[in-house]
């Protein structure tokens, strides 16, 4: 039976997708792909995760701090380290490993907070062989003071700007806590 699908322009060999998870260790990906997945999404690269350590070096170069004052600024605690993903760098390594081992394309996935990050992951995942980026746009707002489309227009801005930064398909995953997810989805 043909099971053959295309996705984001993408020929895939079945119509099964390993959705971002806990598949991108070469092991399980690789046991994915015999199971017959036709595509694998990493899981997100989370900008977030690495704010603190940028945020701790930015401080320590400033201030004139030694090795030992930057490692304990950024220090995460053994037990809570399985929780960490990948830092960008670690993460295109992964990928480039991943593309290189298996047949199946591979799909980065970002899950950003600030423009910049946003297409330097991106063009890090096309440097390393991706073959499609998913923009994981989840911007959970709090100020009262800023409004729906203003959100709205934030992430239509970054679509914007990682579309121009590279050449790849993008596919774009958004959360229901958008006040016309139609609309917006239109819009993309």
């Amino acid at each position: 039976m043909e099971l053959n699908a295309t996705y984001l322009g993408l020929r895939l060999g079945s119509p099964l997708v390993a959705g971002s998870g806990p598949f991108d260790t070469l092991e399980t990906a690789k046991e994915c792909q015999a199971a017959g997945a036709g595509m694998l999404v990493m899981h997100s690269l989370f900008e977030e995760q690495f704010a603190a350590e940028r945020a701790a070096e930015y401080w320590s170069m400033e201030h004139g701090a030694g090795p030992d004052e930057y490692e304990a600024m950024v220090q995460i605690d053994p037990a809570e380290a399985e929780n960490f993903g990948l830092a960008p760098d670690a993460y295109y390594e992964r990928l480039a490993l991943l593309k290189k081992t298996l047949t199946i394309p591979i799909m980065g996935s970002i899950n950003g907070t600030t423009p910049g990050n946003w297409v330097l992951y991106a063009q890090g995942m096309e440097e390393a062989g991706a073959d499609a980026i998913e923009l994981n746009l989840y911007d959970p707002v709090m100020d009262t003071e800023v409004s729906g489309a203003e959100i709205e227009g934030r992430m239509l801005q970054v679509v914007k700007l990682v579309r121009r930064a590279v050449q790849m398909p993008l596919a774009v995953k958004l959360s229901p806590f958008y006040s016309s997810v139609a609309h917006l989805a239109r819009q993309f």
